[in-house]
């Protein structure tokens, strides 16, 4: 069985950085928490997802349960909802996910047949740099009449992102001192990705996250790694690098 609530609020920032990467998924519960893992149709990003049972007013999962979610419809439903609504996920015998909002409005949905998630790598890499979200979207904003791919460059002295195209260029430096934390070897790493990914996955970054955590390394996938639900849930990103030929 599976039955839940939350506050609407919860649940948006959830369907949020999920639609980041895809419109099918599949929730995994557990006895503390629930799990997701999904991959976009390109197979260029993936999320880890993990939010805790303790970001639910009422949790009840049996072990091994999972869901096959159509988040476009529970999006639907949930643009109807105030923040702090109350929200209650029921799955039926049926196979049928219900969304109640409050104690009026309720949709139900069918669950999917098979929704398949994926595996994810297991990396360790050498630069991890953790700074505002809003400092590197600006430097994205900025970006997007320049070029189709930015270049996350990390060394022991900063973080820079940057964009070139044959006529322009764009380049953001933070100093160590601009940023939360970092850690880089002697050695500076680079890697270039698509900014149309890296602005999207922002996008479905929660605000109040404030800042995220980037690990990188030479032209290896970078994780973009951050909390939401006040601390009670946390995510990964990863989006591959965009190998350019000589």
């Amino acid at each position: 069985m599976f039955e839940a609530s939350l506050k609407a609020g919860v649940l948006h920032e959830v369907v949020s950085v999920l639609s980041s990467i895809a419109d099918e998924v599949k929730i995994e519960c557990q006895k503390d928490k629930i799990e997701v893992k999904a991959v976009d149709p390109a197979h260029v990003a993936m999320v880890v997802l993990e939010l805790s049972k303790d970001a639910f007013t009422d949790y009840k999962c049996d072990k091994g349960e999972s869901l096959n979610i159509d988040l476009t419809k529970v999006r639907e439903i949930l643009k109807l909802a105030g923040m702090q609504d109350d929200v209650l996920l029921k799955k039926s015998k049926e196979n049928r996910l219900s969304v109640q909002i409050g104690k009026s409005l309720t949709r139900r949905m069918p669950l999917l047949d098979d929704v398949v998630a994926p595996k994810i790598p297991s990396m360790e890499l050498p630069a991890k740099v953790t700074i505002s979200t809003e400092k590197v979207s600006v430097a994205l904003r900025a970006s997007e009449n320049v070029a189709d791919v930015v270049e996350f460059v990390a060394n022991k002295e900063g973080f820079q992102i940057r964009a070139r195209s044959e006529s322009d260029e764009v380049e953001a430096i933070y100093a160590e001192a601009d940023l939360t934390a970092l850690k880089s070897g002697d050695k500076e790493v680079k890697s270039m990705y698509s900014l149309d990914y890296i602005t999207k996955l922002l996008r479905g970054i929660p605000t109040a996250s404030g800042v995220i955590e980037i690990e990188m390394g030479d032209s290896f996938p970078a994780k973009i790694n951050f909390t939401f639900a006040d601390d009670k849930g946390k995510a990964t990103f990863l989006v591959a690098p965009r190998i350019e030929n000589d």
